[in-house]
């Protein structure tokens, strides 16, 4: 009887386990696509040329809010505008 209760327990643990690896690559696989989609439109951003800086740095920063990732990117925007 104690065999089969164990047994029992240690097969819900393994399910336990499958299912938050499963919740796991899930979730890293939407991390990776909101990553792409976020970095696809900063780039459309910055490669618009239509625009002037002002107004490209004004919507980067609108859109992605002040992440170090935006600060380093209006700042290579600035200087090559400048260069």
């Amino acid at each position: 009887m104690q065999n089969t209760a164990d047994e029992n327990e240690k097969q819900k643990l393994q399910d336990l386990i499958q299912r938050y690896e499963q919740m796991k690559i899930h979730a890293s696989k939407r991390y990776n696509k909101v990553m792409q989609n976020q970095f696809k439109r900063m780039n459309t951003i910055i490669n618009d040329e239509t625009k002037p800086l002002s107004e490209r740095l004004r919507k980067l920063f609108r859109r992605d809010g002040l992440t170090i990732g935006a600060l380093i990117t209006a700042v290579g925007m600035i200087i090559s505008t400048v260069f």
